[in-house]
C-alpha cells in the first residue's frame, strides 16, 4: 500500500466535494466497496469520479481495491467532537507526513513554502496541480482543527515561467486522461504566468475560518465545489 500510495498524487478533488461526500456517508454508511456505482459519486462526472476516488485512496480512506480502511470506518463512526477530531487529524498527517515533521513548521510557512513541500516531498510540479492540492490539504487540515499558518493562502500561488516540456510531460503521465483534456482549455494569464480561471475567480474568495459557525462552512464549502468543479460559460 506505501509503495502504491507513492505513485499517487495527492488529493485535489474539490473540498467541497470531499466533504459532500463523507456527509452523504453519515446517512447511509459505508458500502462494501466505494465504486462509481454509489450514488453520491455516480452523480458526478468521469472527471469527478476519478479526482475523488484517487484522492480517497491517496488518504488511506479505501485500499488500491476500492475497499474501506478501518480509517474510513473511524471517520464516518465516530460521532464525539474530540474522537472525530482525533481521526481527522490522523488521516491529514499520515497522509502528508512531509508537512508534519523534520524542520517543516506548518504554522509559521508560507505559501511558497508549502508549494516547495509538495515539489519535493510529493513530486507535483505543475503549478495548476500544485494549486489544486494545496487548497484540498490547506482546507482538510484547518476542518480537522489543526493550526496552519496565516500567511498560506492557496489563491496566492502562481504558474511560474520557464517551465520545461519535460515537466509538463511528466504531469500528463500522472494525470488521467480526462482530466488533461479538461484542463487544456483552461484559459491562460497574459501577465506571464499561467492560471487557470478557478485561480482567478478565488483571488476574490474568502479563505476559509475553522471557528466559523457550521452554517457557514457549509456555504463555504458549496461555494468552494462550485468554483472548482463549474466550466466557464455555464
Amino acid at each position: 500500500m506505501a509503495e502504491k500510495k507513492q505513485s499517487l498524487l495527492p488529493a485535489y478533488v474539490s473540498p467541497g466535494t470531499y466533504r459532500n461526500f463523507i456527509e452523504s456517508l453519515r446517512k447511509t454508511g459505508l458500502p462494501a466497496r466505494v465504486d462509481k456505482s454509489v450514488p453520491f459519486i455516480s452523480s458526478k462526472s468521469g472527471v469527478v469520479q476519478g479526482q475523488l476516488l484517487s484522492s480517497l485512496q491517496f488518504l488511506g480512506l479505501i485500499s488500491d481495491k476500492h475497499v474501506p480502511t478501518q480509517r474510513f470506518h473511524d471517520l464516518i463512526d465516530k460521532q464525539g467532537s474530540e474522537d472525530l477530531k482525533r481521526v481527522k487529524q490522523d488521516v491529514v498527517k499520515s497522509s502528508y507526513p512531509f508537512l508534519f515533521g523534520g524542520d517543516f513548521n506548518l504554522e509559521k510557512a508560507t505559501t511558497d513554502l508549502v508549494a516547495e513541500a509538495f515539489k519535493s516531498g510529493a513530486k507535483v510540479n505543475k503549478a495548476s496541480m500544485i494549486f489544486r492540492c494545496v487548497s484540498f490539504f490547506v482546507a482538510l487540515a484547518r476542518d480537522a482543527g489543526l493550526k496552519v499558518s496565516p500567511h498560506v493562502n492557496p489563491s496566492n500561488l502562481r504558474a511560474k515561467k520557464g517551465q520545461t516540456k519535460e515537466t509538463e510531460d511528466q504531469i500528463e503521465r500522472q494525470t488521467p486522461a480526462s482530466d488533461q483534456s479538461k484542463r487544456r482549455h483552461q484559459p491562460d494569464n497574459i501577465d506571464g504566468h499561467q492560471r487557470t480561471w478557478q485561480e482567478l475567480l478565488l483571488e476574490k474568495f474568502p479563505q476559509f475560518d475553522p471557528s466559523w459557525p457550521d452554517e457557514l462552512k457549509k456555504q463555504w464549502f458549496d461555494g468552494f465545489n462550485r468554483l472548482m468543479n463549474d466550466k466557464p460559460g455555464e
